[in-house]
Formats: structure tokens, sequence, C-alpha cells
């Protein structure tokens, strides 16, 4: 990758002339730490010959200050060099230093997960900062890795608060808690039949993540309002497990005992295979995203039976709609289904309502319309920052402002 190719896309970025195509390829070279040194080179040539009325000293003063954290600006200025600092002397130096400090910080912060960019709207200045303070008074926490456990006896345990290690025993399965994770080990044959099998169930609330690997090694990560019943003992000819929400699967493959997730009345059928199911009955669609192997997707009880199912290839989505219209997506973006289990938010053209039911969900808030803006948005944003740091930088596109009052969230404009 070359400098000049990397500032052609900033210059088109920047300018608001980027396509799709180029936004998504700037994306990715900013998302690889190996171009650090190309891309803050590349906005150095850049700064010396570019003249483009939008990049006001004003302008790039506010995004420094309204995306990144004062901490993070004096970082950017230590990755410049102690004899950069006199660059703040004069206006034009100034200039210059804000512009080369957003970038190397914006680097800095992406290094943390917490990288942001933005549409390919004009950026915009105007009321931003002026009432901030007031409207952002009230953060909100990022989620936390939590979830209640329901055993086959009925008895519930805070995971919480749960203490680490053995939490209990289910016929011959040794349930364990590590920080985030909960896990089944199963020592000995089981003696049960499939009408004695026992039933666990992990559930998480708004706010919540949590991960459990099942007792043949399957791995599940369980989203924020979601849940997975499954049996502490995989017996007879098949494994089956429920869930509600959004959950991703990394399945122990067994041609003798197929693995098979039921959600809304459909079922997945695993061939060998890593997936994601978003079910939120919010949403508009059950989608199942392929990201390995195979699997097939039947939308009924009944298709399953007579084995009318859909068989999905690695970067495939199958969608299946609310009258039960299913819509195979060829190329899906598969980065954007998995994001949350990676510790991340990724919008790509994201409308607002999409979007917010996101933010939604991980910061257990309610969100109020004043306003339904018809941009799209396009972010890569951790999941381990404050709400208002999200919304502050999402008003820098121009499109939205917000408030937060209590637990309660504002889209305004």
């Amino acid at each position: 990758m070359s400098d000049e190719r990397i500032i052609y896309l900033l210059e088109k970025y920047f300018d608001g002339k980027a396509t799709d195509e180029e936004r998504n390829e700037l994306t990715k070279i900013v998302d690889e730490s190996a171009y650090k040194d190309l891309i803050v080179g590349s906005l150095e040539k850049m700064i010396e010959r570019i003249e483009n009325p939008a990049w006001s000293a004003n302008r790039l003063d506010k995004m420094v200050q309204s995306v990144l954290s004062a901490d993070k600006v004096m970082e950017a200025e230590s990755e410049l060099g102690e004899s950069n600092k006199g660059l703040l002397i004069d206006g034009r130096s100034r200039f210059r230093w804000i512009r080369i400090a957003a970038a190397v910080a914006a680097v800095i912060v992406l290094g943390a997960g917490s990288y942001f960019m933005f549409s390919n709207r004009t950026i915009q200045q105007s009321g931003i900062a002026k009432t901030q303070e007031q409207r952002f008074n009230n953060d909100v926490d990022p989620g936390k890795y939590k979830a209640k456990l329901v055993l086959a006896d009925g008895s519930t345990i805070d995971l919480d608060s749960a203490k680490i290690g053995e939490l209990a025993k289910e016929g011959n399965s040794t349930v364990t808690n590590e920080q985030g994770k909960l896990i089944y080990n199963v020592s000995g044959p089981t003696l049960l039949g499939e009408s004695g099998v026992r039933y666990n169930t992990l559930s998480t609330a708004k706010g919540e993540t949590y991960t459990t690997v099942l007792a043949d090694g399957s791995k599940v990560w369980l989203n924020s309002a979601s849940s997975i019943k499954y049996p502490v003992e995989f017996v007879g000819n098949k494994r089956k497990v429920e869930i509600t929400g959004e959950a991703y699967f990394e399945i122990k493959h067994n041609d003798k005992m197929p693995f098979i997730v039921s959600v809304n009345g459909m079922e997945v059928h695993d061939l060998g295979t890593e997936f994601n199911i978003n079910a939120y009955t919010d949403e508009t669609a059950i989608k199942t995203t392929l990201v390995s192997g195979s699997a097939k997707v039947f939308r009924s009880l009944a298709d399953a039976g007579v084995d009318k199912g859909v068989v999905l290839k690695p970067g495939q989505q199958l969608q299946v709609h609310d009258n039960k219209e299913m819509k195979l997506v060829e190329n899906a973006d598969v980065d954007e289904a998995v994001a949350w289990k990676n510790g991340k938010f990724l919008f790509r053209s994201t409308d607002i309502k999409t979007l917010m039911r996101q933010l939604s969900r991980w910061y257990d808030v309610e969100v109020h319309y004043e306003t339904i803006p018809s941009a799209g948005f396009n972010a890569k944003i951790s999941r381990d920052i404050p709400l208002a740091t999200i919304l502050k930088a999402l008003e820098l596109t121009g499109e939205v402002k917000f408030s937060i009052e209590g637990k309660n969230i504002n889209v305004i404009k």
C-alpha cells in the first residue's frame, strides 16, 4: 500500500466525495496497526499540499476536543516528539499540529479499540460544543460480563457475583465459572436417557454479555438481552439448544450427533461451523451469518421435517422475515455481523434506528426520537467506552444531536 493511495483516499474522504468502496478500503487500512506510520506520514504530506476550507483549525480543534479525551491528545503530542511542542506557538504551525495530532491520536485510540470513522457527510461544528456539556451531564457506563444461570432444579446463580471456580454439579457435568465464561466438563459416560436430560439456561439482560463452553466443547457467545437453553450433557442422536436474542456459535462438529439451534420456530443445523444468529424480536428479520464451515437453515420445523433447508457458504447471510420470506445475501458484511462478539460496534451506512437499537441493548437505555435523520452512519467503536463518548462522536457528522436524561437517550436536532 503506497502513501499516495492513502493520501488519495483521505482527500476523497474528507472532501465528502469517497465512494462506498473507497470508504471501506480506507476503513480497512486504518484498521491495520501495521499501517500506523504510513498513515501518519501520508497525512503529513497531505497537509502540506491540501488547501481545503473544510479543514479550518477551529473545526479540527473541535474534533480533537470532542472525540478524543485530553490524555489521548497529550499522548499524541508525546508521539510527535518534544521538538514538535513548539508548533503550538503561531497560528499556521498550530493549524498543522492540530491536524497531525488528530491523526496520530486517532491511531493511538485505534490501538485501544476506539477509533471513529464517520459518514461521508461534511463534518459540522455549529452548535455542537455550546450545549454539549449540559446534554451529556449524565453519562452511562458500558455493559459488563454478567448473566443469570438457572440450574435444572430451578435455582439461580447470579454470575457477576458468583465465586470463581466450581459452581455446581449437574449429573456428570461440573459447572465452573471463569471470569465471564461458564464451562461444562463431563466426567464419565452418561447413564441418562433423553427423557432424563437436565437443562440449564444462561440469560443476559440489557447491558450484559457472557460466554459458555458446552459439554461437547462447543463455545457460545451470548449478546445482551439474550438467552440459551441447553442440556448439561448431550445424549441421543442430536445436540439441540434453544436461543433468544443474539448468539455466536463455534461448534465442535460431530457427524454422528448434529448440532441444532432452535430460534423463534426455525432451526439452524451445523455442518462444521462458526456462525452468528441475530434473532431480536425488534429487528426486521432473523439473520444467520456464516463465518466458516457450512450450515443449513430451516425456516420452520415443518421444513426441517422434509429437508427443505438452505445451505449457507462462508460469507453468506440468510434472512428470515416475519412472513417467513427468506432472503439469501451472497456477500454479507460478516465483520459487521460479528463485531459485537469481538468487543466492537461496527456501522456501515447504518440507519439511526438500527444503530440506536444496538446502543440501547448494550448500555441498557431507552431511546426517544424527536427527529429521525436520513443519513447512514459509518463507525467502528469499542464497546468498552462510556455512552456519551460515542454520542459526541456521532454528533460530529452534523446530522444529529443527543441528550442523556437518566436512562433515556433523546435523538434531537
